[in-house]
């Protein structure tokens, strides 16, 4: 049974938690980011992966979107550069059709 004082996970499986939460972030504008974020973003640019920084819950760490544009929590317990990753490989994975995967199995 889950502890009542545990904070929820979101995952972007659990579309009808998502809704709420993204309805309490706030987008930061690209003039506002750090060089750190900056970074990332230009790098992401480069590398055809979009990413917008939003403010949003701490267990709230980004998510990639079907429209290709990667989104990112700068205020998320986990590191910029790890979320980027992580939302990377889903990026990866959703682009191979999934029989380029069954000779892994």
């Amino acid at each position: 049974m889950k502890n009542e004082m545990q904070e929820e996970k979101f995952s972007a499986r659990r579309q009808e938690a998502l809704a709420k939460v993204f309805k309490e972030v706030e987008l930061v504008a690209p003039e506002k980011l750090t060089k750190i974020q900056q970074g990332v973003a230009d790098f992401g640019k480069k590398t055809g992966m979009p990413v917008v920084f939003f403010k949003g819950a701490k267990n709230l760490h980004g998510f990639h979107a079907s429209n290709g544009v990667t989104f990112l929590n700068t205020e998320s317990e986990t590191s910029l550069r790890w979320t980027f990753w992580h939302e990377a490989v889903h990026k990866a994975y959703q682009a191979c059709a999934p029989h380029d995967f069954t000779a892994m199995e």
